[in-house]
């Protein structure tokens, strides 16, 4: 009986040879695609790691330069907070205007003046030396307060009250109306020296 079962068993492992054959076959493969996988994530690591070297030795280099970036936002955008604008880009005209005014005084190899050189090369100025040149153009040949000298100043935004003083009658010009922003004026001037202080006194006032 029992070498019956012994018999029994030689023959369903002679018939099962094949798949004991493609079974051995199929987890020899296994082993050498795991060791083929491991070796190429071990040189992977090792190229990963000499490219990290690579990388933080070159951003330490002195003659690194760091290429100027193309993509993102090439736009500053800033809050102006509570003050009304009295003119059309009036916020963005006048810190351009003062960046321009630091530019001018500043020592010229240094980046902050260059970036700041940059931001002004690509913005328009709004208008502003216009303006500024329109007022000193209509003050320049000030002799006293007509018609065609208020009609100027308002519309460059200024307002002309006439005040009698103790001793002789004055003017007040204010900006948009603005007690802030007041500047006084002889009723008539001496000579064209005094226009054009009076052009910049409202320039610096306002503009």
């Amino acid at each position: 009986m029992k070498q019956k079962k012994k018999q029994d068993l030689s023959w369903r492992k002679r018939d099962n040879l094949p798949l004991i054959r493609e079974n051995e076959h199929l987890k020899k493969a296994c082993r050498e695609l795991r060791a083929e996988l491991e070796k190429q994530k071990q040189i992977e690591i090792r190229y990963g790691k000499r490219c990290a070297e690579y990388e933080k030795r070159l951003l330490n280099s002195p003659d690194h330069r760091k290429e100027p970036s193309t993509t993102g936002n090439q736009e500053i955008t800033l809050a102006i907070g509570t003050e009304p604008e009295f003119f059309e880009n009036e916020a963005a005209a006048l810190v351009l205007d003062a960046l321009r005014e630091y530019v001018r005084n500043a020592e010229p190899d240094r980046r902050r003046t260059h970036i700041l050189q940059s931001i002004l090369d690509a913005n328009p100025d709004y208008g502003l030396q216009e303006r500024k040149h329109q007022l000193k153009q209509l003050m320049k040949d000030y002799r006293g307060m007509d018609g065609e000298k208020k009609k100027g100043l308002n519309q460059l935004g200024f307002e002309v009250q006439t005040s009698e003083g103790k001793l002789q009658k004055h003017y007040k010009i204010l900006y948009h109306g603005d007690p802030r922003y007041t500047a006084v004026t002889a009723a008539s001037g001496s000579d064209y020296r005094g226009g054009l202080n009076i052009a910049s006194v409202l320039n610096k006032l306002a503009l």
